[in-house]
């Protein structure tokens, strides 16, 4: 969950970089915080809004799936969660133009 969420977080970054909103970033930073990315993804210029709305899901899901393995405590991180979290990254990894899909074996 943790790998996923910070791979997608880590590909998003470098669209907002690309897009030149690194200004945006907190003063001293070099990346967004995890509440300010889905905003700047939904106004990156390069995209078309259903990219856009896509990339925004997908993280808003893996940053859950994430809260959810650190710090909820009850709730199951399993392989069918594990799948579904990797697919959604293929999805995103897609989405932007990364070559590579992640092997989820």
């Amino acid at each position: 969950a943790n790998r996923a969420y910070y791979a997608a977080y880590q590909a998003c970054v470098a669209l907002c970089v690309a897009h030149g909103d690194a200004d945006k970033f907190p003063a001293g930073w070099n990346n967004p915080t995890h509440e300010q990315l889905p905003d700047l993804i939904g106004s990156n210029g390069d995209l078309s809004i259903a990219e856009r709305r896509a990339i925004k899901a997908v993280l808003n899901q893996l940053r859950y799936r994430r809260e959810d393995a650190d710090y909820r405590v009850g709730h199951t991180i399993n392989a069918d969660t594990t799948a579904d979290d990797l697919l959604q990254l293929n999805r995103l990894f897609r989405i932007i133009g990364f070559e590579q899909d992640v092997n989820h074996e």
